[in-house]
């Protein structure tokens, strides 16, 4: 029985590639906190707002701080 879904897929497409770790270790951090916002979501279904419309404002909100994560890196 396969468990990998397809983050697992592209992850190991990401480690035979060329990635820089740093950008395989922030598609991680990222995966597992929306991970854990769509539990949250689930579990936690505000009145007057879909799940989707509470995710994508959570998503939103991590893309706008991983650029900021990212701006602050020094290469």
């Amino acid at each position: 029985m396969d468990l990998k879904d397809k983050f697992d897929y592209r992850l190991e497409a990401l480690h035979a590639g060329k990635t820089p770790e740093s950008e395989i270790t922030a598609a991680i951090n990222i995966y597992e906190r929306l991970k854990t916002a769509q539990t949250i979501v689930e579990s936690l279904h505000p009145t007057g707002g879909s799940p989707s419309e509470l995710l994508t404002s959570v998503f939103e909100a991590l893309c706008t701080e991983a650029k900021e994560q990212r701006d602050n890196i020094a290469f």
